[in-house]
């Protein structure tokens, strides 16, 4: 029997980051219910964070689309997502095909490890989302640098998840003088190497929440079902940043960059460049007991859910691929985040 799926993937982790696997102190867990609707409340303007390489947004004002949405507090782009009913997760013949696959290509003795992986996406069901918006992009090294900034906060000070930023060597973003700053030519692609914690801090700050599972999905595939955002197309370079892709940074290519390969809503980068951190706590069979309307996850666990990242045994990136990670013993994790914002909010 090979290792298990979270041995195999802390390894791939520790080769590609070069560095050795530390003890981080326990978080404080965030409340495991979020409010889908809130009163407005008005959010202060802070310092402008702006895409160097993005379009200006197509405003439409619409009942029908309602267009697109500039946070006041880092002015990241939002695309609305109606409400409505879509289908989740794979079909029992999509996973058995998946199994199969799995076990031929990952070299497995048997069947288990695979099943462990692909079994997450069953049962496919009808789940109802109220509206809500999303990030149009990832959040970015620029954006999170100036959370940082914004924050007031040090390197090395006792929260796990900032402490580690200066010390990666594939961080894009580093405490120089008396600030933190990107990295010149890096301002716009994904942060990454991003804690859990961090990412709903800094969704909290900018006055927005991580999506949850459930949103994410729906706003990467849209209503009808698709296996990729832009369709039933084989993934391609000009469509997802993949492992295969060969870009001058590292894993990453800029967040507005690839618009074939955006979703049916318009959202960019759902799949590859990095994964992506979601509100939810994992198990793998939460689609067996999750409700119709508006699901959060599970009241509590010990990972939380990736969505958007590359297959760990296929390297094939699917919408509905599940996978999940540490929050308090391991945080350097290969993942980003985008934020949502539920419509009252």
């Amino acid at each position: 029997m090979k290792k298990n799926r979270i041995i195999l993937l802390c390894c791939i982790l520790i080769l590609l980051i070069g560095c050795s696997d530390q003890s981080e102190e326990h978080q404080d867990q965030a409340t495991s219910t979020i409010e889908l609707s809130t009163n407005t409340t008005e959010q202060p303007t802070a310092t402008e964070i702006v895409l160097t390489n993005t379009p200006e947004p197509d405003v439409n004002t619409s009942e029908e689309s309602k267009g697109n949405y500039i946070s006041s507090k880092d002015n990241a782009y939002m695309v609305f997502i109606p409400a409505g009913d879509f289908e989740m997760g794979s079909s029992l013949d999509e996973v058995y095909s998946l199994i199969e696959l799995c076990v031929e290509e990952g070299g497995f003795d048997s069947t288990d490890s695979c099943e462990n992986i692909y079994n997450a996406e069953l049962p496919q069901h009808t789940v109802y989302l109220d509206d809500y918006w999303i990030d149009k992009y990832e959040v970015t090294n620029s954006m999170f640098a100036a959370f940082l900034n914004d924050i007031g906060w040090r390197p090395y000070q006792s929260e796990p998840y900032y402490v580690w930023a200066d010390k990666m060597p594939k961080l894009f973003i580093h405490f120089t003088g008396d600030s933190w700053q990107a990295d010149e030519g890096y301002e716009d692609d994904p942060i990454w190497l991003v804690h859990w914690q961090g990412a709903n801090d800094y969704c909290e700050w900018a006055g927005r929440r991580l999506p949850t599972e459930a949103e994410w999905e729906k706003a990467a595939r849209g209503d009808d079902g698709r296996i990729y955002p832009w369709g039933e197309e084989e993934p391609t370079c000009d469509l997802v940043k993949t492992l295969n892709c060969e870009t001058p940074h590292y894993f990453h290519v800029a967040v507005d960059q690839l618009p074939e390969g955006a979703s049916p809503y318009g959202v960019f980068n759902m799949l590859g460049n990095v994964g992506e951190w979601v509100f939810d706590w994992y198990d793998n069979n939460y689609y067996s007991y999750s409700p119709h309307e508006n699901p959060q996850g599970p009241e509590t666990g010990e990972f939380r859910v990736v969505r958007g990242d590359q297959d760990i045994v296929l390297f094939n990136p699917r919408i509905p691929y599940r996978n999940y990670f540490f929050i308090d013993n391991f945080t350097r994790s290969l993942y980003g985040f985008r934020c949502a914002m539920s419509n009252a909010q």
